[in-house]
């Protein structure tokens, strides 16, 4: 019995282990990117740094989801929505032709990207907690979430589109 117990107690540990390993890996993607624009000609370099922020945000959002932290996940979806909406800004700006409109357009998105960031995604990896239902199953987790949840966020909503 002893042994059956130290080894639901390491299959717990190591699920609450991995937990915490996707959230500091968000964390240090989140403090490391680089994709926010400074001027219109860091606009592409930014696009693409956006680009792969999203896809490692997106494979953090799978895999909270796949281990039953849905919660968890929803929280990384808004960031990983976030993200989108400032590489789908990103390519509006590449794709206005005036620089005026381009200037006016970054400085527009700047000021509206600082202030979500700073009400939203500071440290926000901070408030989140596991599953407990999801650390205690006794049974392996799926490899694809059974249940998903789809993030939808109105940021930037503020900000004016051509």
């Amino acid at each position: 019995m002893g042994f059956l117990g130290s080894i639901y107690g390491s299959i717990v540990f190591q699920r609450w282990n991995r937990f915490k390993n996707i959230m500091r890996d968000v964390a240090l993607a989140r403090i490391n990117y680089e994709g926010y624009p400074t001027k219109p000609e860091t606009l592409e370099m930014s696009l693409n740094k956006t680009n792969e922020f999203w896809r490692l945000i997106n494979i953090k959002f799978l895999e909270l989801t796949a281990d039953g932290h849905f919660e968890a996940g929803k929280e990384v979806g808004t960031l990983q929505s976030f993200t989108y909406r400032t590489a789908a800004h990103i390519e509006n700006m590449l794709n206005l032709k005036n620089e005026q409109q381009v200037g006016i357009y970054l400085q527009a998105f700047q000021i509206e990207y600082k202030r979500i960031y700073d009400e939203e995604f500071i440290q926000f990896e901070n408030k989140l907690k596991p599953n407990i239902k999801a650390l205690l199953i006794p049974k392996p987790h799926p490899i694809t979430a059974i249940k998903s949840v789809t993030v939808l966020v109105d940021y930037f909503d503020k900000l004016f589109t051509r």
